[in-house]
């Protein structure tokens, strides 16, 4: 397997990485798949897990993970002190740069959040819509970094063994999460009751995740007398704690997720089901974006509604208010009906699965953490300054879709690393501003990349005073009409120069 890494460097010293490995739920899973692939590129990680065993030793890929628990050896200076857990702890490690991974769903991030994590070195977070969120709510842009989750889609593919869920019925809709208000498991439902009878050939099959702990609640006994009933349309609930095996499973033996979240960070089971050629309805807002769009998922509709319950438990929020996105329950009830007879899910699901095999690995997501530790702890690099950033200047009438050509060749052009910068800047509102920054998002997915590893976009208003000023600055305009990202490889620095030169772009001249 190939290292993780974009060069030999490593960190001057250990990696102490704080939060669980070896549980089942969201957090461990994102923790032990970046951190196995840091630790198969030869990194120096010590993990500091509660929920590390202490009696019979787990099997597969978790018992790679063992030899690595533990403080530092004695005598190895700390380097950084990476924590991901819940409840977050916002007080400075004694030893090394902070960096605090924060993910969160509920739209502006708490106030003693934000004031906590000023002294960190970094926050990192797995969707850019959690970076989003962030920054509108006071954290500096330069600090807070997308190291986004993944999947391992050698292991959750559409072969493999199958179990007979579904009470006998031939088509499966799957839940897959806690059984919670913000995983939307009650609008499913309700949607469920409302678009089929007990007579129809269909099962919704609920495997529920944390209702013993962290999700715990009466939702479950809820569901449990739901499904006992025989007026109603078929539900199995799997109360069986199942393995990353069984899960594997689990998605081949269904025949379609249904996850209509009002907030997510990232939507682990999402990208699961689509690593399984699983057909997805979902929720077209919110973090998914990173790796769904409208060629891959049936979206369904939101709107944005205000969250105030959480402002009780963590406090008020900074400077953006708690939301969520309220999927459209009647859209659901009709999409629902109209799956099982929808054989177009057939050709997104295998979209789905080459996009996100060959975007989202967990290695991609070691290689991103990995770089960020070295620019926070200089490694091996030296202390050297930062490359002058090249500015690249597109603008944007909107409701144009010219620009996409050039987005495209960007992004399959540049890697995240590489001192480059594409601004586009839209003339007219902010509304605007937000809608190019969505549709750039969905370009970028539509172009097989991780928004997050991809060379930096930036989307803002523009106007005659803005362009000027960027332009002095040195900012390279482009033109779409002639010849693109093309047209200003004479500008470019030699280094970036020659990435042009190699392979076709899609926006040449005229």
């Amino acid at each position: 397997m190939s290292s993780p890494s974009p060069s030999s460097a490593r960190p001057p010293g250990c990696i102490v990485w704080e939060g669980d490995q070896f549980s089942d739920h969201s957090l461990a899973t994102v923790n032990r798949g970046i951190c196995s692939h840091l630790l198969r590129a030869g990194v120096d990680l010590r993990l500091v897990a509660g929920d590390a065993p202490t009696g019979e030793v787990p099997a597969g890929a978790l018992r790679s993970l063992l030899p690595a628990v533990g403080p530092p050896r004695a005598g190895t200076p700390v380097a950084a002190v990476v924590r991901q857990a819940w409840p977050p702890l916002l007080q400075p490690p004694g030893a090394g740069r902070w960096v605090q991974a924060q993910p969160w769903e509920f739209g502006g991030i708490p106030r003693r959040w934000i004031d906590g994590l000023a002294a960190a070195d970094d926050v990192w977070v797995h969707s850019s819509w959690v970076r989003d969120c962030y920054i509108a709510s006071g954290r500096d842009p330069d600090r807070v970094h997308v190291v986004p989750a993944g999947v391992d889609a050698g292991f959750f593919r559409p072969d493999g063994a199958r179990r007979p869920y579904g009470r006998g019925r031939s088509f499966r809709f799957l839940f897959v999460g806690g059984l919670i208000y913000r995983k939307g498991i009650d609008v499913l439902v309700n949607a469920y009751l409302r678009a089929f009878g007990p007579r129809d050939d269909v099962c919704l099959v609920i495997k529920g995740f944390g209702s013993a702990g962290i999700y715990a609640g009466n939702t479950r006994n809820q569901l449990l007398q739901l499904a006992a009933r025989t007026d109603l349309p078929a539900i199995e609930i799997i109360d069986e704690e199942m393995d990353a095996e069984g899960m594997a499973s689990l998605y081949r033996s269904c025949d379609a997720l249904v996850h209509p979240y009002r907030g997510e960070g990232f939507a682990l089971p999402v990208i699961e089901a689509m690593a399984s050629c699983l057909p997805v309805l979902t929720t077209g807002y919110g973090a998914v974006l990173d790796f769904a769009d409208e060629d891959t998922a049936r979206f369904l509709p939101a709107r944005l509604v205000p969250a105030p319950l959480i402002e009780g438990e963590l406090g008020p929020p900074a400077a953006l208010s708690y939301f969520l996105a309220e999927p459209d329950a009647d859209a659901l009830v009709e999409a629902l009906r109209s799956l099982p007879a929808d054989e177009s899910r057939f050709e997104r699901a295998r979209l789905a699965r080459a996009r996100v095999s060959k975007a989202f690995s967990w290695e991609a997501a070691a290689s991103v953490a990995l770089e960020r530790l070295l620019e926070l702890t200089d490694g091996s690099r030296g202390h050297r300054a930062p490359a002058e950033v090249t500015d690249l200047l597109l603008p944007v009438e909107p409701a144009s879709t010219n620009w996409e050509g050039v987005v495209r060749d960007f992004v399959s052009t540049f890697r995240g690393s590489d001192p480059i910068r594409l601004r586009l800047g839209v003339r007219g509102g902010p509304g605007d501003a937000r809608a190019l920054g969505a549709a750039t998002r969905r370009v970028i997915v539509g172009a097989e990349r991780n928004p997050a590893t991809c060379a930096a976009i930036e989307v803002a208003l523009l106007d005659d005073r803005s362009q000027a000023d960027l332009e002095a600055s040195g900012a390279l305009v482009l033109d779409e009409s002639r010849g693109g990202l093309r047209a200003a490889g004479y500008g470019l620095p030699p280094a970036l120069r020659a990435r042009l030169g190699a392979g076709e772009l899609s926006s040449t001249p005229a």
